[in-house]
């Protein structure tokens, strides 16, 4: 089974999400506002939504810097209230030396291979595991996930199971 490391910022939302979400009152610092359902980008979500039906609902784990403030379920619920159909099992553990560490622990702890994980996500901190990375954007012209990352994601996997 596939089990598919799903980051926040640059994936289902991008640098313009948050200054329209900040122009309609949103403000984290003063706690002002803490609509975070609107901190999510529809078009991002659908992508996901296809994605995890492309896959046959597979295990999704948050890895958002999201889960260092809020518990996993709050973000499974907030992730359903905004439409996202997939299946929340867990949260990586929180770590100082980067994401990838993060997602190899999760996956030692769990007997889960590497090479059936997929990780969305913005950043490069996931070494050892940046092979099994689709790569987002927070900024430019069509930030988060699209299209064109799903079709990725599903090449990357299908040359998984064609070696």
């Amino acid at each position: 089974m596939i089990s598919v490391f799903l980051d926040f910022d640059g994936v289902l939302n991008g640098s313009g999400t948050y200054r329209r979400w900040r122009a309609a009152g949103g403000d984290l610092v003063r706690n002002r506002n803490h609509r975070l359902d609107l901190l999510f980008e529809p078009r991002c979500v659908a992508a996901a939504n296809l994605l995890i039906r492309l896959l046959g609902d597979p295990a999704v784990v948050l890895s958002t810097s999201w889960r260092e403030e809020h518990p996993r379920q709050d973000l499974a619920a907030l992730l359903a209230s905004v439409g996202f159909g997939g299946r929340v099992v867990g949260a990586t553990p929180i770590r100082d030396d980067g994401r990838g560490a993060e997602i190899v622990e999760y996956c030692v702890e769990r007997g889960i291979d590497t090479e059936d994980i997929l990780i969305i996500e913005d950043e490069e901190d996931v070494s050892p595991l940046r092979h099994r990375q689709i790569m987002t954007t927070f900024r430019g012209p069509r930030p988060g996930l699209g299209g064109r990352h799903v079709r990725a994601a599903i090449r990357l996997l299908t040359k998984n199971t064609t070696n």
